[in-house]
């Protein structure tokens, strides 16, 4: 068997959406693919992430909190799982050599493809049939958060998984509400 077919949708981002069609889907087989995903996003290793002194991003992950979702093709039922990233850029200013002003603000946020995120390809939960990775504007990965995470009942209150450049991996609540996204929530006035 030779795997799972991986697509993307080739806009470098800092925003992404997985949707993993699965064969089975249940708490068990969505905690492995998470746990997968987040071992791909350890071995991670894009300079814009780890040799750009001045900056880290942190690993913001959410699932879909609305019932896992059922596609028919076919006349045949297929398991969706959605999972967002978002990748929070921490800026810090360049200094000059006393460290007492600033020489460069460097505002110009990075982004990565999203064909980087996926490289271990050795232990893919067996269930994966196909991993689709689409990077998204804030405008719309804002939109599909919002979704994902059952909109006012979700916010602040659902499990999100993070990872910074100094901690592994851990549970908190979601706080997207500190991403900066123009107009979030939305709705709000």
């Amino acid at each position: 068997m030779s795997g799972p077919e991986i697509k993307d949708n080739d806009v470098s981002s800092r925003l992404f959406l997985f949707k993993f069609s699965m064969s089975a889907l249940n708490n068990t087989i969505k905690s492995n693919v998470l746990s997968w995903l987040q071992s791909n996003l350890d071995i991670l290793n894009d300079p814009v992430i780890y040799t750009n002194y001045d900056s880290n991003y942190a690993f913001n992950i959410i699932t879909d909190q609305n019932s896992d979702s059922t596609t028919y093709t076919s006349d045949t039922a297929v398991n969706i799982l959605e999972i967002m990233l978002y990748m929070d850029y921490y800026h810090y200013p360049r200094m000059d050599s006393d460290n007492i002003i600033i020489t460069d603000e460097i505002y110009n946020i990075p982004t990565i493809l999203p064909s980087l995120l996926i490289t271990d390809l050795t232990n893919i939960p067996s269930q994966i049939l196909e991993v689709g990775i689409s990077g998204m504007t804030d405008t719309l990965g804002s939109l599909t958060w919002w979704s994902m995470i059952g909109q006012s009942n979700g916010y602040y209150c659902v499990p999100m998984y993070k990872k910074d450049i100094t901690t592994g991996w851990y549970t908190t609540i979601e706080n997207s509400g500190k991403f900066h996204w123009f107009a979030y929530p939305p709705n709000s006035s």
